[in-house]
Formats: C-alpha cells, sequence, structure tokens
C-alpha cells in the first residue's frame, strides 16, 4: 500500500493546539521566571510522553511506538523516539497535555536526524491526512494487542521455568551471577559474559544481572541496564531503572521516561522516581494522576513525588493528603 493523502493544517488542528498552549500559559504564569520565555516565543517547550501510529510503505498495517515531546508550536511538534521516520511520512500521535488528559494528532515528517545513540528527533508538522489505518481506533487496538503480547510472552517464560533442562541452566546462571556479585569484575570476557547473559531468555537470570552490571562502569555495562529498560518483565524493567538512578546515568533520562507510559503503574511510578533522581521532572503528571486514585500505590506515589520535587512525604494517608496539597499548590 501506499501513504494516504497528506492536506495542509485545519482548523481543528490550530484549536487543539491552541488550546495545549494555552495551558503552558497558564503554567508558566504560576512558575517563576524561568518559564517567562515559553509566553515570548512561538514555539514552547512542552516534555510529555507521546504514543506514536505510522504506516511503513507497503505494509498492511499500522506500527506502534512511544517517544517522548520537547517542543510545540501552532504548526508542529518536535519529539525524540527509537525510531526514524523518513520525510513527509504521515503520523499520528497521541499526547498527554498539562491538565492529565490526552490530545491526539496527526501531521507528516518535516525532517527526522539522529541526535544521540539510538535516539532520532523529528519535527511534526500538524495537517490532516486521509489514512484509514491511523485513527484512534486503531491507535487503541495497537495498544491492546502490545500489551496482549507482553502478557503472553511473560507467561510463556513463567512456564518455561517449569521444564527440567531450563531449571538446571537457570540455577547454574544465578548461582554464578550470585558468586560474581560478590567480587570486583575485571575480566573483560567475564563482563562480556554478564552482558551476554543480561539478554537470557529467563526474565531471573537477566534480573540477577543488574546488580552484577551496576560494578561495570563501562560502555557495555551501561548499555545492558538501558537496554533492560525495555525488557518484557517489569520487574527487570523497574529495577533497571533504579540501577541507572543509583549509577547517575543520564543517558538514560530518555527511554527511563518512555517507561512513564508503561501499563505496569508500579513500573512508571519507579520510572518516575529513577527521573527525579536525575534531577527530571517528566513523572510529575504521572505521579498526580496515581496520587489521586484509591489504589494501593498512591501512597508510593506520594512518597515518589517527594523524591521529585526534593520534599519528604510520607507513604501514608497524610503523605498522601500532603502531597495532593502541594500539587494544588503548584499546579
Amino acid at each position: 500500500m501506499t501513504w494516504g493523502t497528506v492536506e495542509r493544517g485545519t482548523a481543528d488542528h490550530v484549536q487543539a493546539v491552541s488550546a495545549i498552549l494555552e495551558q503552558i500559559d497558564l503554567l508558566a504564569a504560576s512558575q517563576d521566571e524561568r518559564w517567562a520565555e515559553k509566553r515570548d516565543t512561538p514555539r514552547r517547550k512542552f516534555s510529555t510522553v507521546c504514543g506514536l501510529l505510522y504506516v511503513v510503505a507497503g505494509d498492511q498495517a499500522a506500527h506502534l511506538a512511544f517517544g517522548h515531546t520537547r517542543d510545540i508550536s501552532v504548526g508542529g511538534l518536535g519529539f525524540l523516539a527509537r525510531e526514524h521516520f523518513v520525510r513527509g511520512q504521515p503520523l499520528f500521535v497521541m499526547i498527554g497535555l498539562p491538565d492529565g488528559k490526552n490530545k491526539e494528532l496527526t501531521g507528516k515528517a518535516a525532517y527526522c536526524r539522529r541526535v544521540e545513540d539510538g535516539w532520532y528527533l523529528t519535527g511534526l508538522q500538524f495537517c490532516r491526512i486521509e489514512e484509514p489505518l491511523l485513527t484512534r481506533q486503531a491507535y487503541e487496538k495497537a495498544r491492546a494487542k502490545r500489551n496482549e503480547c507482553a502478557s503472553s510472552q511473560a507467561s510463556a517464560e513463567a512456564k518455561a521455568d517449569t521444564s527440567g533442562p531450563t531449571t538446571s541452566r537457570r540455577e547454574q546462571a544465578l548461582k554464578m551471577l550470585a558468586a560474581l556479585g560478590k567480587q570486583p569484575l575485571r575480566s573483560p570476557e567475564v563482563v562480556a559474559k554478564v552482558v551476554a547473559m543480561s539478554m537470557w531468555p529467563n526474565h531471573m537470570v537477566r534480573r540477577a544481572t543488574i546488580p552484577v552490571l551496576m560494578q561495570v562502569i563501562s560502555k557495555d555495562g551501561i548499555a545492558a541496564l538501558i537496554r533492560l529498560l525495555e525488557d518484557s518483565n517489569a520487574s527487570v524493567q523497574a529495577e533497571a531503572a533504579e540501577a541507572l538512578a543509583q549509577l547517575r546515568v543520564t543517558e538514560a533520562i530518555q527511554p527511563l521516561r518512555v517507561l512513564l507510559q508503561h501499563r505496569d503503574e508500579e513500573v512508571a511510578l519507579r520510572a518516575a522516581a529513577a527521573l527525579g533522581r536525575l534531577g527530571d521532572k517528566s513523572g510529575i503528571r504521572v505521579i498526580g494522576r496515581i496520587l489521586h486514585t484509591d489504589s494501593h500505590l498512591s501512597r508510593r506515589a506520594a512518597y515518589t513525588l517527594g523524591i521529585v520535587v526534593g520534599k519528604k512525604f510520607r507513604a501514608n494517608a497524610e503523605g498522601v493528603a500532603e502531597a495532593c496539597e502541594y500539587l494544588k499548590q503548584h499546579r
């Protein structure tokens, strides 16, 4: 198939983006002078997680990816993602607004350039697109399918854990990693073996490599930990996030921001905490959403907010109330 027709921007897009810019201006008005320039320039800094739906020429189905916005104007949006888009390629984008709601936008890629290892900065020019595969319904369907695949993979791993030969190999690998964790890693061969084990089929082994990889202060060790942020197992992702925060790995900020969109809210919270320890406040919106729910995670959300903003909110009902009041005053 070929890409659908792309038309110039419509009044709907102008109205939608104007509403976003108005929210940013309201936020700017309530903050200190650091935000003043955002009201005086046509392009505002706008940091939030975004979902991306796109079609590759020749395919009969849309593809889903996640990224993080960088700036926005009436005419376009800048965002970072792992995918490289071709100039003129139509895109459906779902972004989180400052008020906690989501908004869908469409457009075409005006440019796409590599900015760091594995990440691309794309400029999206807003416009209406005539592509039946790029709709809100298709986006929701793709997200549901991704979640279903992740659950199936986790179930398959759990089932594999019960097989005899696999269990034997797993136990050997876990014993080896436990031993390596008690001694300095000096040999490049040993380091290479641990990095390889971080891609082991069994999630328990991958999880056990994390404390060992924290000893590998090298490009390979850091790269392995960052790769684990995309693991199929939620516990592995969460613990890798915490490890990278402890190591102060700023290169992990972009992939950590993607985890804020995770279907498991506990992983999203731990990513927000990791970002906070790295000096990034991107997770406040997620924290606020979970904080105002009746789930068991609201208390953890209060504690996590304290990490991000440099305050101390206890993980109890009183802490939740104080955190909610803080967000209300600093909205």
